[in-house]
């Protein structure tokens, strides 16, 4: 019998690594060992703490995260640490802006620095993720099946080599290839004038 791949878990295996306890975090949470955070304790003590400290540099939180992003249990309910840091220092969001975005660019790193933390719209905080190069886009997206050199040649053949060709070729579903041509997906290695 296959156990769970986690660190002291002995139950049997129900995917391809883990026991279903742990695969149902990490396919909620992207953290197979995520635990929520207690109701008091050291992480509410950390975030009160990190609220008062004076510094440039980024608060990485050390405790549960999800994503990258830090939890915490706060009256009744858990939070994305940067969102309650920044609804703490700066109040609730105003009305189009629904994002608390980071200046540092090191929110999926879990940093809470209220020094750091914005409200921002959605336009905003993406263009952010563009100049700190955490876009997760391209061969960054976990699920990237091809690489910036085969999305250019698949591109160059559009009109001259059949789909579904490029997709028995590259292994991947022709409608890969077709949002390719038709430049939904990877669009600024694909655009005619770049």
């Amino acid at each position: 019998m296959k156990i769970c791949t986690v660190e002291g878990c002995d139950r049997k295996l129900t995917s391809k690594i883990h026991c279903s306890k742990h695969h149902s975090r990490f396919r909620n949470y992207g953290d197979a060992n995520f635990t929520k955070t207690a109701p008091t304790g050291e992480p509410l003590k950390f975030f009160e703490a990190a609220l008062s400290l004076d510094t440039d540099e980024c608060i990485d939180w050390p405790y549960a995260k999800s994503h990258g992003y830090g939890v915490v249990y706060y009256q009744g309910r858990d939070w994305v640490a940067s969102r309650l840091m920044c609804e703490r220092v700066n109040g609730p969001a105003p009305e189009g802006l629904i994002d608390a975005a980071h200046y540092c660019g090191r929110g999926d790193k879990g940093c809470i620095n209220p020094k750091h933390i914005r409200w921002a719209n959605r336009v905003d905080n993406s263009a952010d993720k563009e100049i700190h190069g955490t876009v997760n886009n391209g061969t960054r997206n976990g699920s990237c099946k091809l690489s910036e050199e085969s999305v250019i040649y698949i591109f160059s053949k559009k009109g001259f080599v059949s789909q579904s060709k490029l997709a028995k070729q590259f292994e991947v579903a022709q409608t890969l290839i077709s949002a390719i041509h038709t430049q939904k997906i990877w669009k600024w290695l694909t655009c005619p004038d770049g």
